[in-house]
């Protein structure tokens, strides 16, 4: 039989309070990058310093692509921390971290021992949620505030107290509105899709009898309405916006360049779930036996394994055929996965340890050469890219030493028996090398972000003075700079905003030459190409910053 020592009380706060320690550490040590974490922090910035916490706007105008409530939150913590990267990113992380503490109670609760253990350690050390844990998208957000309500319809489901069940599924419910809340109408559709197809194929008269059909809506309408209907009776063209444009359009065009084939997201899955990728194969399969298997429920047959497969193939599914692909699309489904790979490992044998550990040596050794290859793949660029790209290496030296040491341990671990030690040092060797990864990528911050533009307007800048974005946006500029820009001939994301506001911007170029040269001052930042075609119409101008990326210049 398989060895599974629990923790004791307090190696268990120990293991919980380092974890957490490690995580939000994670936050700082880097300039905010372009494109999601600009946008993310300038809008909640612009909506603290104007005072208005219903109408989101970016760079001074209206943005209504996704709701507001990781804008509110991060806007609380700018005023509660001061602006920083490391409070622009605490949403993304406080609900990452809590994540991993929802899967770890709720696996727990639906399949006992270690399972619970184990879904927590693959969670909290899947590459692409570690990653997605400490940068500032959306996508974390409405992923917690999904799987938290998936894993509350879950205990309502496998409660046999009448009153908890409907407690459970109440709070189901608002979960699902704060999803709607954080990034659109995902938030509830997919996880009806969900429930839908696992009644179906189930036939679970119970679970549908649980669903509060009556009092869940209006739980859900009182969370999201709000909001929804304030915005739209201030700004009449949001509706057609938000819901025509960004949640249909998206799905069935590619209005939005973001196609990508069938089997875009194959790949992903694949890197995002190292090193537990290698087990999910067999935990599919077992949680496809599991559900015939007969309930623990005194309620019927209830079928959690199914309800999680489910789960994580219609959500893949649905965003393999959508016309708008990114790689974060995804993440929803990491939660799930690590909940039926912590309660197929609970139950494994030793050898399946073993196998893990070997596989996540070979990761190791993996992200040693590919640290050692990217070393000799930098010759051929300029010289500051290439140091800067030589520091990331060794980065990624140091992170693949350390994930080499804990997967060694790992495996004399397992050949002593001490398999949930040995699970712990895998997932700790792949959390400290992503974290040694992440602050590793500091050296690249000058590629990705415009922090150091802004550190030389730091001296020239005064309130008075006209700033200009020329054929470009740099999102992370506004939030460094602590003001908005005016954009020239520039327009992408910011279309809508400027076709309700034309005035705060410039069409041409030839009418910000105009404005150019009857201002007594003003400053301008843009790419080395555009420079090239005002310096070809004489303007008069002054270079601050010249780089690959930026040409920054004042009036003479």
């Amino acid at each position: 039989m398989p060895r599974h020592h629990p923790l004791s009380r307090i190696a268990s706060v120990l293991v919980v309070s380092l974890f957490a320690l490690v995580w939000f550490a994670c936050l700082a040590p880097r300039h905010l990058a372009k494109t999601d974490e600009g946008r993310y922090a300038e809008i909640p910035r612009e909506m603290l310093a104007s005072g208005d916490w219903i109408t989101p706007r970016l760079d001074g105008l209206l943005y209504f692509e996704k709701p507001a409530l990781q804008y509110w939150a991060t806007a609380a913590a700018f005023e509660l921390f001061g602006p920083s990267e490391w409070a622009t990113r605490l949403w993304t992380g406080l609900t990452g971290f809590l994540g991993v503490l929802v899967i770890a109670y709720t696996t727990r609760r639906l399949y006992g021992g270690a399972s619970g253990f184990y879904a927590a350690a693959v969670l909290a050390s899947s590459l692409l949620y570690l990653l997605m844990g400490h940068v500032a998208t959306l996508d974390m957000g409405v992923t917690f505030f999904m799987s938290a309500g998936l894993c509350a319809a879950l205990l309502a489901r496998q409660s046999n107290a009448i009153t908890e069940a409907r407690g459970w599924m109440l709070l189901s419910w608002a979960l699902f509105g704060l999803a709607v809340l954080s990034k659109g109408l995902e938030g509830i559709v997919l996880p009806g899709l969900v429930l839908i197809l696992y009644l179906v194929t189930t036939r679970d008269a119970t679970f549908a009898s649980r669903l509060e059909p009556w009092r869940g809506p209006l739980v859900f309408l009182a969370i999201t309405a709000p909001w929804f209907v304030l915005v739209a009776l201030r700004n009449p063209d949001f509706a057609h916006f938000f819901f025509i444009h960004e949640h249909f359009e998206r799905f069935l065009t590619t209005s939005h360049h973001r196609e990508g084939p069938w089997w875009y997201f194959l790949p992903i899955l694949a890197v995002g779930l190292v090193p537990w990728i290698f087990v999910l194969p067999g935990a599919l399969a077992w949680a496809q036996r599991e559900t015939h298997l007969p309930s623990q429920s005194s309620n019927g047959r209830f079928m959690p394994g199914r309800l999680l497969l489910i789960w994580s193939g219609a959500i893949f599914l649905f965003f393999s055929l959508s016309g708008s692909k990114l790689p974060s699309y995804i993440l929803p489904i990491f939660p799930a996965l690590a909940m039926l790979i912590g309660a197929y490992l609970a139950q494994a044998e030793e050898r399946l340890f073993t196998w893990l550990a070997l596989a996540s040596l070979g990761v190791a050794l993996a992200l040693l050469g590919l640290s050692w290859a990217g070393l000799s793949w930098v010759t051929p660029v300029p010289a500051e890219q290439a140091q800067a790209y030589a520091e990331f290496g060794h980065g990624l030296a140091i992170a693949g030493a350390l994930w080499l040491l804990a997967s060694s341990a790992a495996l004399w671990l397992v050949r002593r028996g001490r398999l949930r030690a040995s699970l712990a040092l895998i997932a700790a060797g792949s959390i400290a090398a992503a974290s040694t990864g992440l602050v590793a990528y500091g050296a690249l911050d000058r590629f990705a972000s415009a922090h150091y533009v802004a550190e030389a307007l730091a001296g020239v800048l005064t309130d008075d003075t006209p700033l200009y974005s020329v054929e470009q946006y740099e999102q992370t500029l506004p939030f460094y700079l602590g003001r908005t820009l005016i954009l020239v001939n520039e327009r992408d994301e910011l279309d809508f905003g400027l076709k309700e506001e034309p005035a705060r911007g410039i069409a041409s170029l030839e009418a910000f030459a105009t404005r150019w040269m009857a201002e007594p001052k003003g400053v301008a930042i843009m790419p080395p190409s555009t420079f090239d075609k005002l310096q070809a119409m004489k303007l008069p101008m002054r270079v601050i910053l010249k780089d690959r990326r930026f040409v920054v210049v004042s009036k003479p």
